[in-house]
């Protein structure tokens, strides 16, 4: 007796989905992703900071005209907690 609700990326409900399971707040939660469309999108129009990373489906020109632009961008996952410390101090 229950209809299931399917939820993906960009969807606004998704991101508002993980937030909630994770019982986080959007301004203190980063998304890492590599796409700029489903990842940094979807992340920032729930009010989420979002590092790209230069792997998987990432291409520059798609940065370039993206409406939703990263905080960061990173080459590798590996990068990252450097990236964080240089950024926030």
């Amino acid at each position: 007796g229950v209809q299931a609700t399917l939820l993906g990326k960009p969807s606004p409900s998704y991101f508002a989905a993980a937030l909630e399971a994770l019982d986080a707040d959007a301004e203190m939660t980063w998304m890492v992703g590599d796409d700029v469309e489903s990842d940094v999108a979807g992340a920032k129009g729930v009010g989420m900071r979002a590092v790209l990373v230069r792997t998987g489906k990432f291409r520059p020109d798609e940065v370039e005209i993206a409406k939703a632009q990263p905080d960061g961008i990173v080459s590798s996952i590996a990068e990252l907690p450097d990236w964080l410390e240089r950024e926030l101090g």
